[in-house]
């Protein structure tokens, strides 16, 4: 997380780990979640995203490709 910070930039599971660690740092309950993103193909990558609890319920949010609320179906 803190690398990600220094540079900028990093992987989808560098820049869930740094979301989950400012979230925590304000005191919200947060968890880095892992699936697949499923892509047309036969390769399917392994995809991280995030999970905070807000307003009563486990709210998602993909910092790699700026889902809030919500994330796609395919993930």
């Amino acid at each position: 997380a803190v690398a990600c910070l220094e540079k900028g930039a990093g992987d989808r599971l560098a820049k869930a780990r740094l979301l989950t660690a400012l979230l925590r740092n304000r005191n919200v309950p947060a968890r880095v979640v892992c699936g697949l993103a499923l892509a047309r193909g036969q390769v399917q990558q392994a995809h991280y995203w995030v999970e905070a609890y807000l307003y009563d319920h486990w709210l998602p949010m993909c910092p790699c490709h700026h889902h809030f609320g919500r994330v796609p179906s395919t993930y």
